[in-house]
């Protein structure tokens, strides 16, 4: 009976091992793709009506580098492996979403306090962004700045990568 009882055990923790290993492959599959796929999988799973999904689908991607990076974070000391901005064309919408990379070892929560500290809501000057978004999964930082209407929908579509 003991011998039973042992290999049962044993086969119940071999398969929650490996369901726990697929859900976290599933993640770490879309996560280490390239930024813009993740944009992409972001925005076709935020939970907008159609003709807002079309608007947000056109908006221009833009690679971060060190000529940019400091006007779009709002300060030079975010170090990231690599970052993408996507915004629309014309500065009349408060809207940008950032999606930076950090390396290995970075200090995620160090970089995500001055990503929030130095964001400037209103630096369109015409129009103010309702809501700033400063989220990650593992080594990928989701920094936004929007009204409440894209904020929580982009939020909740990144944040359910991870799921």
């Amino acid at each position: 009976m003991k011998k039973i009882t042992i290999l049962f055990m044993a086969m119940l923790m071999l398969l929650s091992m490996v369901g726990c290993g697929v859900k976290s492959s599933k993640v770490d599959s879309i996560l280490s793709e390239d930024l813009n796929y993740i944009l992409e999988k972001i925005y076709e799973s935020a939970d907008f009506d159609k003709e807002q999904k079309d608007a947000i689908m056109n908006y221009e991607t833009t690679k971060l580098d060190e000529s940019n990076a400091g006007y779009i974070l709002g300060t030079e000391e975010v170090k990231f492996k690599e970052g993408i901005l996507s915004a629309p064309l014309m500065n009349v919408i408060p809207y940008q979403l950032v999606l930076l990379r950090l390396e290995d070892g970075a200090d995620i929560e160090a970089t995500k306090e001055i990503l929030s500290k130095n964001a400037n809501p209103r630096k369109w000057v015409c129009v103010e962004a309702e809501e700033v978004v400063v989220e990650n999964i593992d080594n990928v930082v989701l920094f936004m700045m929007a009204n409440e209407e894209e904020a929580t929908p982009i939020k909740n579509a990144f944040m359910n990568l991870s799921k």
